[in-house]
């Protein structure tokens, strides 16, 4: 027997479900974005007020006097938080406003859509029908009754009403009638209670919420193509992606192999032996991310380049990876000490 299948030619659900995929996304992604404008710089930075703005300011002469133009424009290249610009227009930020700029448009098309409207008229409520609220005695309900069956009762209508008013005015009035009964008649009562109508079980149907062309045509195949993608390449390609990342770093963000070269060290350092500055050096240039940021370097060029920062030697070529690895000598000496 074959199967029929009902799309939604008015529009009236996949705007639904696409504006709650966003909204999934959007939704969380502002929330975070607000709480880091608001309290990021607050958890990081414990001074405040003037004690703040003159500790930045102390901060800032000292930079612009003892700083190389050579780090300053290494600075540029790699803090974010130096434009201002690229800040404010950052990716997050982008999908934060391309994503409300769709909500927007989402919720202008619902709300124009009369099919919505129509279906959530049909929703039938006998307290909203008879204007009183849900904890309304049996007094007031039949109040309500006697006023809105005077107004709209068919044997009290005005004569000048159009058939199409007349219409209206009946429906009005049957649709009062029945929520009245449902509110007072046990049976009727039980019926709504039990399948939400008076009347007992209404139809339903369900359907695709997906316009016929994007399945029944042309567009068809680029569906499908888009939902291989989606499913099979892309949701698949992050997923593996975060679960290597969780995997490989640490709750404080340090590689797996830094973490365990720094314990083995802890762990094999012999008390009689004296830490200097060559030794904590040494072990700081077998982090693994200084092997990710540059490959082709090893441990001797790291020690070398962190040496030749110490004592303020030039490195030639290298001079942009010795600034990139001593940047991150600070999070990782962190950790380890």
């Amino acid at each position: 027997m074959p199967t029929n299948y009902e799309y939604d030619e008015a529009s009236e659900t996949w705007p639904s479900f696409i504006l709650t995929g966003i909204l999934m996304v959007v939704g969380p992604m502002t929330l975070l974005q607000i709480y880091q404008i608001f309290f990021g710089a607050n958890a990081e930075d414990g001074n405040s007020g003037k004690s703040k703005e003159f500790n930045e300011e102390v901060f800032k002469n000292l930079n612009e006097e003892y700083t190389s133009d050579e780090i300053k424009q290494f600075r540029r290249k790699f803090d974010k938080n130096s434009n201002k610009k690229s800040k404010i227009w950052s990716r997050r930020n982008i999908i934060i406003i391309v994503g409300w700029i769709l909500v927007a448009i989402l919720l202008q098309r619902i709300n124009s859509n009369d099919a919505i409207k129509d279906a959530a008229t049909k929703l039938f409520d006998p307290y909203e029908i008879l204007g009183i609220s849900t904890s309304a005695s049996d007094r007031d309900i039949k109040s309500a009754y006697r006023k809105l069956s005077v107004k709209f009762h068919p044997d009290k209508l005005a004569k000048g009403l159009t058939p199409d008013e007349k219409s209206v005015m009946e429906e009005t009035y049957v649709q009062i009638t029945k929520a009245y009964e449902s509110l007072t008649d046990e049976l009727v009562r039980q019926n709504y209670l039990k399948y939400g109508h008076p009347d007992g079980p209404q139809s339903t149907s369900h359907g695709i919420a997906l316009p016929r062309f994007l399945v029944d045509g042309s567009a068809s195949p680029l569906l499908v193509v888009c939902y291989v993608a989606l499913l099979g390449l892309i949701l698949p390609y992050f997923v593996s992606r975060w679960w290597a990342r969780t995997q490989s770093y640490t709750k404080k963000g340090i590689h797996n192999v830094t973490a365990s070269n720094f314990v083995s060290n802890l762990v094999n350092y012999k008390p009689s032996e004296i830490v200097t500055t060559d030794l904590i050096l040494h072990w700081l240039s077998f982090a693994h991310e200084f092997k990710q940021f540059f490959p082709d370097l090893q441990p001797t060029d790291f020690e070398k380049l962190l040496q030749d920062h110490i004592n303020r030697r030039d490195s030639g070529k290298l001079n942009n990876a010795k600034f990139r690895i001593v940047a991150k000598c600070h999070s990782l000496y962190t950790v380890y000490w």
